[in-house]
């Protein structure tokens, strides 16, 4: 049981971390308050929806997508650290909530789903981000004071449109993906 779940994180882990740092490198591409803050940040959703696929096993992936994505955007490894212990925790916690509520791996799979995604499925982990994240950056000087409350409520509207609009697009994707090959192996 051990070798197949080790199989797996070996498999998916390089995936998701290039999943996450291409999506990363969009979103600082965007970030106009400090060069890791941005108003939509798409790796979250990628983050949440390997987790809804995936389960615990895309941690690694997603870890390693986020500490390295910031670090090679702000070459300061205490912050990419903190900054990836918050990007990973926020999908987790999320993660958990949507499949406690909805137990389904799909969060828009009903109107009560999707209620429960919208409201208490992506709030609680892009909290926990954004204040990791934001007092990693004001700590280190990379903030100043009077802007932490301006790059904390971008960073945390960030993170949610990031978990709003881009986990359910690739849920919805990589389970059409995945019916088509089903259907394609069954077929030949």
């Amino acid at each position: 049981m051990k070798t197949v779940l080790y199989t797996r994180i070996f498999i998916w882990t390089p995936i998701i971390f290039i999943g996450y740092f291409i999506s990363a490198q969009i979103g600082f591409k965007i970030a106009f308050l400090n060069s890791q803050v941005s108003p939509v940040w798409p790796p979250e959703g990628v983050g949440l929806a390997s987790l809804l696929l995936l389960g615990p096993v895309a941690i690694p992936g997603i870890y390693l997508g986020a500490t390295l994505a910031n670090f090679f955007n702000n070459p300061h490894l205490p912050t990419a650290f903190i900054i990836g212990i918050g990007n990973t925790l926020s999908s987790y916690i999320n993660y958990r909530i949507i499949r406690g509520v909805t137990e389904k791996s799909d969060p828009i799979y009903s109107t009560k789903d999707l209620i429960y995604f919208l409201s208490i499925g992506t709030i609680p982990g892009s909290l926990v981000s954004t204040v990791l994240g934001v007092t990693s950056l004001w700590y280190w000087d990379f903030l100043t004071s009077e802007l932490y409350f301006n790059v904390f409520f971008t960073w945390f509207s960030g993170e949610m449109l990031g978990f709003l609009i881009v986990a359910p697009e690739c849920t919805r994707t990589s389970f059409t993906v995945l019916s088509q090959y089903i259907l394609y192996i069954k077929m030949h």
